[in-house]
């Protein structure tokens, strides 16, 4: 007696119950998506009034740019400024906001190129760090070379500035 089509593959389903199912193909490439957590009740929530003071802090930081940026290339005539900026204030713009986002935003994996100003490693703590401040600023102060030339007095000022927007960088970040 012929059975249908259905209840063979029933029948073969049934019997087929307990093998184990084929594993994936070794060869083939992971799926870069499948670590990716889709699940949104398990992120932190962010109020719609954090959302709202993100948003508008970042449009005026984005209008800010803006305005310095146009401010930047005023000093050329009218045709010019309508056409393109030029690669350089592209460029000085670019390179003055990351400085000053690094003192007043600063950037988590960004720390080790901070502390490596310290001449300190990741395991470093505040008290390590304000050490290695004091000394450096000892160091390089930049009263302490008054009579040097000026080269070197311009050297130990240019040191000084950049281990005080590390430090800066670092407290803002332990604050966070």
């Amino acid at each position: 007696m012929a059975s249908r089509y259905w209840k063979r593959m029933r029948q073969k389903a049934v019997s087929n119950a307990d093998e184990v199912a084929p594993t994936a193909n070794p060869w083939e490439e992971p799926d870069p998506l499948a670590a990716i957590d889709l699940n949104l009740s398990a992120r932190p929530e962010v109020s719609s009034e954090e959302r709202v003071a993100q948003y508008t802090e970042w449009a005026q930081r984005m209008r800010e740019k803006r305005e310095r940026t146009r401010d930047a290339i005023a000093g050329r005539d009218d045709q010019e400024r309508s056409t393109y900026w030029t690669s350089e204030a592209v460029y000085a713009e670019s390179r003055r906001v990351e400085e000053e986002e690094i003192t007043t935003r600063p950037n988590p994996w960004k720390v080790q190129e901070l502390l490596a100003v310290f001449e300190l490693d990741a395991a470093a703590d505040a008290r390590d760090i304000g050490d290695a401040y004091r000394r450096l600023a000892k160091r390089h102060h930049p009263d302490r070379y008054v009579s040097a030339d000026v080269e070197t007095q311009q050297h130990h000022a240019d040191k000084m500035a950049s281990i005080n927007k590390a430090y800066k960088a670092l407290k803002q970040l332990q604050r966070a």
